[in-house]
């Protein structure tokens, strides 16, 4: 094999070492998690999201801890939330929204409602339908679990969204399609 061959065969060997983590833990084989750790690790920063995503389905299917695994990686996410690339915010949306559902699984419950507001108001800022209607369907989900002031919090921000999507008339009101919304 020529250079080129074999950077070829090392990148599909890759592949396959990183599929078989992911059919693992998503059949809920706990062992392989310091692995798959170790793996993404020396591997392409390009997919962590991804591989923290399928960590976090696991986690939260199978119910165990990966609080260590989310601090180790905590930095490097903090990078990837500032890029600009599309599907790298569909991906970190998503990653915060499963977040969010892990955290309420953990029955940490006022950090998930928390973390539900602020990606509500990010998936709104950035347009990502899709992860806006996810996160306020689990708001609506965890609603009976929010502080007041979590409630009070909920509604200015769905009151800033309505009132930015939608057109005022001299009065105030809202107006959806010509009509006047009480």
């Amino acid at each position: 094999m020529d250079h080129e061959a074999a950077v070829e065969v090392e990148y599909y060997k890759n592949i396959a070492i990183a599929n078989t983590f992911v059919i693992d833990l998503l059949e809920g084989k706990v062992e392989v998690l310091p692995d798959y750790v170790e793996f993404i690790r020396t591997g392409d920063q390009e997919e962590l999201l991804a591989c923290l995503i399928t960590v976090l389905e696991s986690a939260i299917k199978y119910n165990f801890s990966i609080d260590w695994v989310l601090d180790e990686f905590n930095e490097p996410l903090q990078e990837l939330s500032c890029r600009a690339k599309q599907e790298d915010i569909r991906y970190y949306i998503d990653y915060m929204h499963l977040s969010a559902i892990y955290l309420y699984k953990r029955e940490k419950i006022h950090d998930a409602i928390n973390l539900t507001l602020y990606i509500l108001v990010i998936s709104s800022k950035l347009y990502d339908g899709t992860g806006f209607r996810k996160i306020v369907s689990f708001y609506e989900h965890i609603r009976s679990h929010a502080s007041a002031e979590q409630q009070e919090s909920y509604q200015n921000i769905m009151k800033n969204i309505l009132e930015r999507e939608f057109l005022k008339d001299e009065k105030g009101d809202l107006v959806i399609n010509s009509r006047i919304v009480d």
